[in-house]
């Protein structure tokens, strides 16, 4: 169940001006989203997994990306999609590491993201999901 009250807290006793709503469930997410959005708030869409695979299809982004649009187009100035938060260590295949815990507690992590071993896995997923991303949705993305 959402709790819209923290999205009221967070604009009117925080007075932030922006949220950030991640989680897997799209359907929850843009109603959290659209409540934020209502509320005056910016809305980082951050719909993501922490187990998510660089080679994998596409067309997961796409569906994401398709959602966050129709909300895009009633608020677009307020509206920005975030096709991975983390992603070095939530995506499988950037670095060593089958599971998100097993890359954290990888010995050769520090190295290799000191040493930028991990850049070319790394862009390569962030320029295919940003291509899927951009084929429906027409707002920022980070």
């Amino acid at each position: 169940m959402i709790n819209y009250k923290n999205l009221r807290f967070i604009k009117n006793d925080l007075h932030c001006n922006a949220v950030r709503i991640c989680g897997l469930d799209i359907d929850r997410l843009v109603k959290a989203s659209e409540v934020a959005l209502k509320r005056g708030l910016e809305v980082w869409l951050s719909p993501g997994d922490v187990e998510q695979e660089s080679g994998k299809d596409t067309r997961l982004h796409r569906g994401r990306a398709a959602a966050a649009e129709k909300l895009r187009s009633e608020w677009p100035e307020q509206l920005v999609l975030s096709v991975g938060s983390e992603v070095t260590l939530f995506t499988k295949g950037i670095v060593p590491g089958n599971t998100f815990v097993e890359r954290l507690r990888n010995p050769s992590l520090r190295e290799t993201v000191k040493a930028g071993k991990h850049n070319k896995l790394l862009d390569a997923f962030l320029a295919k999901a940003n291509e899927a991303v951009r084929q429906v949705f027409h707002g920022q993305v980070t």
